[in-house]
This record gives C-alpha cells, structure tokens and sequence, in this order.
C-alpha cells in the first residue's frame, strides 16, 4: 500500500518575509549598483554648480530632466560624506552644502566655489537722489573697486561678482515651477565713509513680469537677509532712461511745485480762485506729498496718516491722499512724454504706459 505525500507551502511570517528581502542577494547587488552609478554621476557630472552652468551645457530640456532626477546634488546625503577618525569611537557623517561648511577639530571644510574669476564690466552709474540725472560711464572688473562722488558723499563701489545666466525658478498659471533665464548681472556692494556696506544685484537685461519689461535690482544689508528687488519699468526700446528722467523729476522742487500749482487751480471752485493763499496752500501740500512720497514712498505716506489723522478719518484722507498722488505723477510723466517728442494726441499708448498712474484714466475710459 502506497501514499502520495502532498507537500503544502506553509505560509511565512511577516518577519520571515523581511528577514528573506533584506537578507536577499538580489537587494545587495542592486543596493551596490545603485551607490556605484550615483558615485559615477558624481564624479562625471560637476556637483552643486549654478543652474545657468548646466543649462548652458545641456539645454533648457536635459536641464530639467537631470534636476528633476536630482543629479546636481548626488553628493548631498549624508552616507555620502564621512570622515574616518581614528580616535573618533565611528565615522563621522555630516553635509556640506553652500554657506553650510562641515568645522571639524578646527577644520573648516567648503563646497567648492563658481565665483566670476574677473570679467570686466562697462557700467553706467545713475543717481536717484537729487535733481541732477546725469550718468556717469566707468570701467571696472570683478574684484575692484571703484571710488566716486554721490549726492549723499563719497561712496566706494566693490564688484563682487558677475554671472552670464541666471536661470530661476517662476511660477506660471496651469504649469507650475518652471525655470527662465533672467540673463546676466553683476553683485557689487556700496560702502561710505564710515565703512558701512550694503549689497546690490542689479539684472542687465529687462525681464518679462506679467506682461511688462522691468530691469531688477536687489538690495540686502547683510548676507543673511534675502535681496529685496527695486522693479524699474523699460522703456519701449528696452531701456531705462526714460525712467531716471522721471525719477529725476522727481527731485525737481520747482518743476512739481509748478505741476502742484497747475492741478489746485483746476481743483478749486470757481469762487476759490481769486483766493491766493488758499490756492498757495493748496500747492505747498500738494508738492509736500510728492516730496514726501519720492522720499519714503506709499509706507510714508501712509505713515504720515496714521500719525496726524484721527483714526475714524484716515481711510478717506488716505484715499484722496492717493488720488493726488496719480494725478500729480500722471502730469508730471505726461510733461516728460511731451518734451521727448511722443504724440500725444490720441492719448498714452500702450507702447509708452510704462507707470500705472499714467494709464488708469485711459484704461478706464476704453472700458466705459
């Protein structure tokens, strides 16, 4: 008499199961291979370069395809970086990244540095305080300095650095993060006489923002602050003249005092007319507003309400604070478009709407 045996696979315990993977050949080799092609990369592709090195290399596409893979920054981990010490009870794991140095036993390691090496720079310095405009050309390079005389003293312009391609991060409706190239700049610092230094990076060419050309400049007065950028409108060449003629205006006392003048005659009543000292009171606030306004901007203005006003008043004296405002900037860009030969018979083109102000009332009347 003979019986066939029928062997049934016992099922395994969760525990067993993971002991059986981990424990597998299969996971060793593709663990090994895994750390042997990411060392490879490592090596062959240069680690935590700035974007605008790889993209010029490899293109918009390969790009973001490497990024998205996170091939710039293989050496990040930290089962990437030990240090074997002898005296040390296990090897010492750290990362280093930009500005994050590893400080070892009085030793400081750094990431490796892509600073500019030296280019030389034609730069134009343009004043934005007082009520002379006129530039100045001078000829520098990365690491000099540079001596010359501001309306506010002696200043020394330090070149710091200089990058052709300067690819950032925008966000667009219905596609997320994407990366531009906002093209060259140049970092410098402006130091006075007491040695005081404040940071600058100024874009050399107009970026696209929302429609509109604007050339940015940040400002930051230490490293650990992030830039805050100044938009500077272009002009419709792609320039900026037109505004530093505007912002020189601005400074320009008597040329807003007689714009002031101009706008309370046309805002009084028929029976204040003949009434001088009302209308001279009239323009000295007006031109005061403006003044305050180029000097601490719409935070002054309204800094200048919240302390002199009573509070159930300020909303309406700030709004007719702010209408003044548009209508003595609008004058004054409209007189600056009149003396650059622009036509204006048909009103502010859209070609020549580079401030807000400018254009409201013509952007309201084609709606109404």
């Amino acid at each position: 008499m003979t019986t066939d045996a029928v062997n049934k696979k016992r099922p395994q315990k969760t525990g067993g199961v993971l002991l059986e993977f981990f424990g597998s050949m299969n996971l060793a080799i593709t663990l090994l291979v895994t750390v042997g092609i990411a060392s490879i990369v490592g090596t062959v592709l240069k680690q935590n370069e700035p974007y605008q090195n790889y993209i010029s290399k490899f293109g918009p596409f390969w790009f973001e395809v490497f990024n998205s893979l996170g091939l710039y920054d293989v050496y990040s981990a930290a089962w990437f970086l030990l240090i074997h010490d002898p005296q040390a009870a296990a090897p010492v794991e750290a990362t280093i990244a930009v500005n994050y140095p590893l400080i070892y036993k009085g030793y400081t390691i750094y990431q490796a540095s892509f600073s500019d090496g030296g280019s030389k720079l034609d730069l134009r310095l343009w004043p934005l305080l007082g009520s002379d405009g006129a530039p100045e050309d001078v000829k520098g390079a990365v690491f000099e300095d540079i001596d010359f005389e501001a309306s506010t003293g002696p200043l020394t312009l330090e070149l710091i650095n200089f990058r052709l391609f300067n690819i950032n991060q925008v966000m667009q409706e219905g596609t997320g993060k994407k990366f531009r190239n906002f093209g060259p700049n140049f970092s410098f610092k402006l130091r006075n006489e007491l040695g005081e230094a404040i940071v600058y990076e100024n874009y050399m060419l107009p970026v696209d923002m929302e429609g509109h050309q604007y050339f940015l400049s940040g400002v930051r007065r230490t490293p650990a602050e992030p830039f805050q950028y100044l938009y500077i409108p272009a002009d419709p060449d792609g320039g900026i003249e037109r505004f530093m003629q505007f912002n020189t205006r601005l400074h320009d006392l008597e040329r807003i005092t007689a714009i002031a003048r101009g706008t309370a005659g046309q805002s009084v009543s028929p029976t204040q007319i003949g009434n001088e000292t009302f209308v001279d009171e009239l323009t000295e606030s007006m031109a005061r507003l403006v003044t305050l306004f180029t000097a601490k901007g719409f935070d002054g203005v309204v800094e200048q309400v919240d302390t002199s006003v009573p509070e159930a008043e300020r909303a309406s004296v700030l709004d007719a604070y702010l209408k003044v405002l548009q209508t003595m900037l609008a004058s004054l860009y409209t007189e600056l478009l009149a003396d650059n030969g622009v036509d204006l018979s048909q009103g502010i083109s859209e070609r020549d709407c580079i401030l807000t102000v400018s254009c409201k009332g013509r952007h309201d009347e084609s709606r109404a």
